[in-house]
């Protein structure tokens, strides 16, 4: 049976719906191998969709969506799956970015791009090596946002510090964030620590910032997160986008989340889909879940 146009899409959702195994496939990317310790399993699904907005032929275009970091402390990515052709962007961070080419959409035509990654949490987080020189001065020098060297932050670091023992001082850096800084509504304008500091206030983003912050300062490795929150097999949604921190001590990268009171528990949750300001690889700045080049095109991420 030859299957051409809307026929084959239609038939790719039912097979899809049926089956639920996978995408009506076209790439299959395995990141990272799977790792018996990282033993909480689970399907993440979600997509998007981009539009030709104008009644010409739409121009070349490419969409690029990331996709969940191939690992960390506790989270491996051991498959990803996409419904259209793809290449897979990586840095040395362990992000991932899915790039789609979407090219001479009809005059307001629409194309859905799905993915499905199969992701691994590790219950406890099991150690890791001892970061290289060049990631530890990654991780403690300061940053866009991540002001360790205002003055503020260095002597309220040095007031929290706990000598010989980082994870007493990590915990009371989150402790003083949670007591410290009020909960805002959410800000599309990313503030940074200093601006947190200053306004006793701020979203997830704010909040993670100076927690970082106040941990580099304190010589304390620590980076910005930003992915979902996940409790099972999941579709993703713009709507839980969500930003955190990791913190690094005895050999491990640790979680916390300031906005949520939980540090250093329930790290199966935290699903990571992009790893650090600055300290991201070119391609990967200025965007968060997705972004899209091309005259006269416009995309966004679907809810369901």
């Amino acid at each position: 049976m030859h299957i051409v146009g809307w026929h084959r899409s239609l038939w790719c959702v039912l097979l899809f719906s049926l089956l639920g195994e996978g995408l009506c496939g076209q790439q299959v990317f395995t990141p990272a191998q799977a790792d018996s310790r990282f033993s909480v399993v689970r399907t993440i699904r979600y997509g998007f969709t981009v539009r030709n907005l104008r009644n010409t032929v739409g121009p070349t275009g490419r969409l690029r969506v990331f996709a969940p970091v191939a690992a960390t402390g506790s989270q491996r990515c051991t498959r990803i799956e996409t419904s259209e052709p793809a290449e897979l962007e990586t840095d040395k961070l362990g992000n991932q970015a899915l790039l789609f080419a979407v090219d001479h959409l009809p005059p307001f035509g629409t194309r859905i791009v799905r993915i499905k990654a199969v992701v691994g949490f590790a219950p406890k987080v099991p150690p890791t090596a001892v970061l290289g020189p060049e990631d530890a001065e990654r991780f403690l020098r300061p940053d866009r946002l991540i002001e360790a060297d205002d003055s503020r932050i260095c002597e309220l670091a040095v007031n929290l510090r706990s000598e010989g023992d980082p994870l007493e001082t990590s915990r009371r850096a989150f402790d003083w964030v949670v007591r410290h800084v009020r909960k805002s509504g959410y800000s599309a304008q990313e503030k940074g620590a200093r601006a947190a500091l200053e306004a006793g206030q701020g979203d997830c983003s704010e909040m993670a910032l100076l927690f970082v912050a106040l941990c580099r300062s304190a010589e304390i490795p620590a980076r910005y997160v930003s992915g979902w929150v996940v409790k099972k097999n999941s579709i993703l949604n713009p709507h839980g986008f969500h930003n955190w921190a990791e913190f690094h001590v005895a050999g491990a990268w640790r979680v916390a989340d300031c906005s949520t009171g939980e540090f250093a528990e329930n790290e199966t949750t935290f699903l990571a889909v992009r790893i650090g300001t600055r300290e991201a690889s070119r391609k990967f700045r200025g965007f968060y879940r997705f972004e899209l080049q091309g005259a006269g095109l416009k995309a966004s991420m679907n809810r369901d």
